[in-house]
């Protein structure tokens, strides 16, 4: 395994042990709404898609950065 992807590899897993328990709360307050105020399932599946679509993304980029400052000025050689 090469030094880039034994990198990418613990990226990965990084932003899944980090997502798992957000995307946990995250999801459960949804569905609290939606069960609230008696949204139908097509509204439930649009806001839990978009909302976890801008936490993914926000998330993401910000680990991305992290991992870029830890090793932007070690490039690897393969």
């Amino acid at each position: 395994m090469t030094e880039r992807v034994r990198r990418a590899v613990i990226e990965a897993i990084t932003d899944t042990v980090l997502a798992t328990p957000l995307n946990i709360v995250i999801s459960w307050i949804i569905l609290y709404y939606a069960f609230k105020y008696m949204w139908g399932p097509t509204v439930t599946m649009i806001a839990q898609t978009c909302i976890m679509f801008l936490f993914a993304v926000s998330r993401k980029t910000y680990l991305r950065l992290q991992f870029e400052k830890r090793y932007g000025s070690q490039q690897p050689r393969n």
